[in-house]
């Protein structure tokens, strides 16, 4: 007997000693045992666990009983069950799991509604409008309730809605890419500008990139290809991108001409990226340097002579215009015709420029300033427009924006009775104006022209001659000789074909325009084909301005941070929204019922 009691004494020794080797094992490494009593919240959660998987069970035994419903499961739906079934065997919290069974067949509460709401239109106009996914649900889950639709028949929800738009978005793309059709001959546009990153900045990280807006045109082709993003603002980082991206949609072989901005890292003779790019490409290019990019860089020079430099990012008289602008009575304004300086200057070609300036209202202009522009010229020489005297407030001034700077001087012309000014200021800014008025405005609006850009320079660099007469300060370099290799004696009496040589036909090689019309006289070639029907219908659709980039970085920077932080997914944003706002020009009811009834 005491025999075998010090027997099972032993054994319970050996036992305990054993569960302690356990315990201490088990601290060294994933500590599931504890000392203590039963810790009672994490065992009610336990059983919430099993009881939710065990009712998710019954529910989809009970589903799976029923008749066969009458509507077809989508594959996405029959997908979404076996990824649930899959994970009720395998165990896990699904207490909110709901059925995805159509609740028109199904009496299961709570069941997930799959009436599909967000179509490939619906997503589109999410995309185009910045509606972020939760946003979106909210307005769809008002708009159909005002429809009369039961929401719990559909599968509005933010997630649902964020998955099925970037499903959408990347399938557009891809259709893009498949069916692309654009023509043989096309010119490359680019332009960049610094934007938050998509994501979050981490420690090592700059919270602002580079991106550039790359855009193709021609004939009938106007085609975003992307706005990737770069470590830099180097000549090396975007040029290769937009290499990247031309290779990518397949355009190598196409790409004839260059249009770009006139600095010094995109046109740089040796290390710009027109250099670049014609090396990889490895042919010579048209370069087209943006002819309104050209003309602000003329009327930078202009204003900075006759002004001085500045010791700010913005003019103090423009600053003051903007703080009296309330107090002007705008009934009261000051023409040319007030003054002995503008109306020497300005007399002899107003009707002319106002004749000009109505003619281009009566067109459509891409931007508001632009009109405006238009407006204050006619109002100035002592027209009337259409619609009658009217002033839009002063808006921001830009070193990058120099056409509001001779909005501003317009209107400090017209309210020069009302805005206190120095005599030495107020006559430069009246120098400033007549430029405007006699050169800039007419170069302005004639510059997009390609197929008249030759003689419209030339024109142009006469009036800037000329318009030495107006600024005859002393030391005052003429705008016209700045990085000008002709000789501007001899410019007055020169025409077109003066600057024509030999050179010039590798403009119709490369632009792939047969030559042969070259042989026959002036006067015949408007019936030649590969003259009038080819060539002449090329090069008027050069765009020779880069205000398409203009757009596009306008676009980026809208998208930006809105909708997606997926680099990935932000290239086919940028994409499908500027093709839903081609397809839409507007919003006039004729105008939606015909895109939306056609989709």
């Amino acid at each position: 007997m005491e025999a075998t009691m010090l027997k099972a004494k032993d054994k319970g020794v050996r036992e305990a000693y054993e569960e302690d080797i356990e315990f201490l094992k088990d601290q060294r490494s994933l500590r599931v045992f504890v000392m203590g009593g039963i810790d009672i919240k994490m065992k009610m959660k336990d059983v919430r666990a099993a009881q939710a998987k065990e009712n998710s069970g019954e529910r989809i035994k009970k589903w799976m009983s029923q008749p066969e419903p009458t509507d077809v499961l989508s594959d996405e739906e029959a997908d979404e069950i076996d990824g649930i079934l899959q994970n009720d065997k395998g165990g896990g919290n699904d207490s909110d799991w709901q059925s995805p069974r159509p609740s028109s067949t199904s009496s299961c509460p709570g069941s997930r509604g799959t009436r599909k709401v967000v179509s490939p239109e619906v997503a589109s106009a999410l995309d185009a409008t910045k509606l972020s996914s939760r946003m979106a649900a909210d307005v769809l889950s008002a708009a159909l309730v005002a429809a009369g639709v039961d929401l719990k028949e559909t599968n509005v929800n933010p997630s649902t809605i964020h998955r099925v738009r970037e499903k959408h978005r990347a399938q557009a793309v891809a259709s893009m890419k498949e069916n692309l059709d654009v023509d043989d001959v096309l010119v490359l546009h680019w332009d960049g500008k610094k934007v938050h990153t998509l994501e979050g900045v981490g420690p090592n990280q700059k919270p602002h990139l580079e991106r550039q807006a790359v855009i193709v045109t021609g004939i009938t082709t106007d085609k975003l290809l992307g706005a990737p993003a770069m470590p830099s603002g180097g000549a090396q980082d975007i040029s290769t991108a937009i290499i990247d991206l031309l290779r990518t949609w397949k355009l190598e072989d196409r790409i004839r001409a260059m249009a770009f901005d006139t600095t010094t890292v995109n046109s740089g003779c040796s290390h710009g990226i027109a250099v670049r790019i014609e090396a990889a490409l490895g042919r010579t290019l048209v370069w087209l340097p943006c002819r309104h990019h050209i003309f602000e860089r003329i009327l930078e020079s202009v204003f900075r002579e006759v002004m001085g430099s500045s010791s700010g990012p913005e003019e103090k008289i423009f600053k003051d215009l903007e703080a009296q602008w309330s107090s002007i009575d705008q009934t009261k304004f000051s023409a040319f015709k007030e003054l002995a300086l503008t109306r020497r200057h300005l007399s002899e070609s107003a009707e002319e420029t106002i004749q000009f300036a109505r003619e281009q209202i009566q067109e459509k202009q891409p931007r508001a300033d632009y009109l405006e522009l238009l407006r204050l010229t006619i109002i100035y020489l002592g027209g009337v427009p259409d619609g009658g005297v009217g002033f839009c407030h002063p808006g921001p001034i830009s070193s990058a924006r120099w056409m509001a700077v001779a909005l501003s001087c317009l209107r400090l012309a017209l309210f020069r009775r009302q805005v206190q000014l120095q005599k030495s200021v107020a006559d430069a800014v009246l120098q400033v104006v007549i430029f405007v008025v006699r050169v800039y405005v007419r170069a302005w609006f004639r510059a997009p022209l390609s197929v008249e850009a030759p003689r419209n320079d030339l024109d142009t660099l006469k009036q800037l001659i000329d318009y030495k007469h107006v600024n005859k300060r002393d030391g005052a370099e003429d705008p016209a000789r700045k990085r000008s290799k002709l000789q501007l004696t001899e410019v007055p009496s020169m025409s077109v074909s003066d600057v024509v040589t030999k050179n010039s036909r590798q403009l119709l090689d490369i632009l792939l325009i047969d030559s042969g019309f070259l042989e026959s006289p002036v006067v015949g070639w408007n019936d030649r084909a590969d003259y009038n029907k080819k060539g002449l219908d090329i090069v008027k659709h050069l765009l020779v301005v880069n205000d398409c980039t203009e757009r596009g970085v306008k676009l980026f920077k809208d998208c930006n941070k809105t909708v997606t932080k997926k680099e990935e997914s932000f290239q086919d944003l940028v994409e499908s929204v500027d093709a839903h706002r081609k397809s839409r020009p507007d919003f006039k009811k004729s105008t939606l019922v015909k895109k939306y009834t056609q989709a």
